[in-house]
């Protein structure tokens, strides 16, 4: 920018000098058509100034979608590298749910094979007691029933031996 002032003010110097040896109408003339010229000089370095910052913004922006391309890429690594282990962390935690509940299945399992066999044992215990209890009954029956048969064989005999005797009796 410096550049194009320095060229602008040596052309200004040149022109004076010129404007010394030029006449009066020479001279407006000359100086119309270098204010036009310095007119035009301003309006380009104005627009060289404009496209300078437009051409800086660009490369600002073009700078700030990289920065933000690597920010969100590099935070899109994150969040999947999150979510991965997260997913991980998850999977585990419903292995070890699964193992648990497995675990705790087993147990129940167990538990209820143990308590089957206990009642199976005491079904078995109560039925053997029943069955001897039974038994014992039925020997008791037996025993009383012939009891019961050699009373009444005994009661018979004394009677036909006191009916043998009345009749021994009337007979003598």
């Amino acid at each position: 920018m410096d550049a194009p002032r320095e060229a602008a003010e040596r052309e200004a110097a040149e022109m004076k000098s010129m404007m010394k040896t030029l006449k009066v109408g020479e001279q407006a003339q000359f100086e119309y058509a270098l204010m036009d010229e310095i007119v035009k000089l301003q309006e380009a370095l104005e627009l060289n100034q404009v496209h300078t910052k437009q051409e800086k913004a660009e490369l600002q922006a073009t700078a700030d979608k990289k920065a933000a391309a690597k920010s969100s890429s590099a935070e899109a690594r994150e969040r999947m590298a999150a979510m991965e282990a997260a997913l991980v962390a998850a999977q585990q935690g419903e292995l070890a749910r699964i193992e648990q509940r497995r675990k705790e299945g087993e147990e129940r399992m167990a538990a209820r094979e143990a308590e089957s066999e206990r009642v199976r044992k005491l079904e078995a215990r109560k039925k053997e007691e029943q069955r001897l209890l039974a038994a014992e009954m039925h020997r008791e029956t037996i025993r009383k029933a012939l009891e019961a048969e050699r009373a009444n064989e005994e009661a018979k005999r004394k009677s036909d031996e006191a009916k043998n005797a009345a009749l021994r009796a009337r007979l003598d």
